[in-house]
C-alpha cells in the first residue's frame, strides 16, 4: 500500500498527507521509458504524477527544496495501492569505468562538468526510501547515445551543425550509457529482488503486452488490466531538416510540418554518426556490455553493434 507520513504544524495540529514512493523507474534515458510511465499511468492502482519526470534527486536545486517537495510533486495518490514516479537520469552516477576514461582521452573526447547534478542519486534516494520497487529499462547503448544526442539537438542545448564527436561529452550523452556501471551503485544499495530489468530491443519492440504484466506483477497490482496503446510509440523521432528548422527557430518545424507533412520525413541536411563514431562507440561500450550480460545473465544478441 501506498506509504503515508503526517506532519504536524506549528498549532500542533495534523497537517497535510506525506505522501512517499513504493517504486521508481530510473532509467535508462532514451530507452522506452516515456511508454512505460504511460503503461504505468494507465493502471487505476498505480497514482503516478501529472508530470513525467521530477528530477528531484537527481539535480542538486530539486533535492535541496526537500522531501515537503518532493511529496508535494507527487501528489494526492487518493485510493491507489501504489506511487512512484519515472526520472531516466536517476539511474546513472558521475564518472566511467576506468578503460573508458583511457578510450575517451585517446579519442580526444573531454566530458563536460555538470555541477548541478547530484554525483550519486542512488545513495540519496535509499537514504530516505530503502524499500522501493525499482523498474530499469536497457537500450543497445549505441543507439541510445545517438538518440540522445538527437533528443538535446532537439530541445535546442546542442547545434544541429555540431558533430557527434564534439558534441558527444555533453548532457550525459556517452556517460548514460554506461549500464553496468550505473546498475552496479544499485545492487551495491537495494537486492536484486527488487530490481525489474527490461531491454528495448526485445521486452518492448517485440512483447509489451509481456512486459507490462511483468511491470505490474513487480509492483504488486493487478496484472489482468489491459491499458490502450501498448504498441504505440511514445517519441517519434524528429528528421534532419525538422531540427535544423527547430535550431532556426523553436516552433517554427511543427508550422512548416502542419503545411507541409512530408518534412517530418526528409532528413537533410544530414544529422548522422560517422563510420568512425560508430566504432568508437562500439569500443567504448564493449566491456560495460559483457559485463551486463554476466549481471543479468541474459544475452544481448540484439545490440549487434556493441556485441559483435
Amino acid at each position: 500500500m501506498v506509504s503515508r507520513s503526517r506532519s504536524a504544524d506549528t498549532s500542533g495540529t495534523l497537517a497535510t498527507v506525506m505522501t512517499t514512493p513504493t517504486f521508481l523507474l530510473i532509467g535508462a534515458q532514451k530507452a522506452g521509458t516515456t511508454w512505460l510511465a504511460g503503461m504505468l499511468d494507465q493502471h487505476p492502482e498505480i497514482h503516478t504524477p501529472s508530470v513525467k519526470e521530477l528530477h528531484h534527486f537527481d539535480l542538486r536545486d530539486r533535492l535541496a527544496r526537500g522531501d515537503g517537495a518532493y511529496a508535494a510533486d507527487l501528489g494526492d495518490p487518493g485510493d491507489a495501492r501504489v506511487v512512484g514516479e519515472a526520472t531516466p537520469n536517476y539511474l546513472g552516477v558521475l564518472g566511467v569505468p576506468a578503460a573508458a576514461t583511457e578510450r575517451l582521452t585517446a579519442a580526444g573526447v573531454t566530458l563536460a562538468d555538470h555541477p548541478e547534478v547530484v554525483d550519486d542519486p542512488a545513495g540519496e534516494i535509499h537514504a530516505r526510501h530503502p524499500d522501493l520497487d525499482l523498474v530499469v529499462m536497457f537500450r543497445d547503448p549505441v543507439a541510445r547515445a545517438l538518440s540522445a544526442w538527437r533528443h538535446h539537438i532537439r530541445r535546442g542545448r546542442i547545434s544541429p551543425r555540431t558533430s557527434f564527436r564534439d558534441a558527444c561529452g555533453r548532457h550525459g550523452i556517452l556517460t548514460m550509457g554506461f549500464y553496468h556501471h550505473h546498475l552496479t551503485r544499485w545492487l551495491e544499495l537495494y537486492p536484486s529482488a527488487r530490481l525489474l530489468v527490461h531491454v528495448f530491443e526485445t521486452d518492448v519492440k517485440e512483447t509489451p503486452e509481456k512486459t507490462v504484466r511483468a511491470t505490474y506483477e513487480h509492483l504488486g497490482v493487478d496484472p489482468a488490466f489491459a491499458p490502450t496503446d501498448v504498441r504505440r510509440a511514445a517519441n517519434e523521432r524528429s528528421s534532419d531538416l525538422e531540427l535544423h528548422l527547430r535550431a532556426i527557430r523553436p516552433g517554427l518545424a511543427d508550422r512548416v510540418a502542419r503545411l507541409v507533412p512530408a518534412v517530418r520525413r526528409i532528413d537533410w541536411p544530414r544529422i548522422a554518426p560517422t563510420d568512425d563514431d560508430l566504432r568508437f562507440l562500439g569500443e567504448l561500450y564493449r566491456d560495460d556490455v559483457r559485463a551486463l550480460e554476466a549481471l543479468l545473465d541474459r544475452p544481448l544478441d540484439r545490440w549487434t553493434r556493441v556485441a559483435r
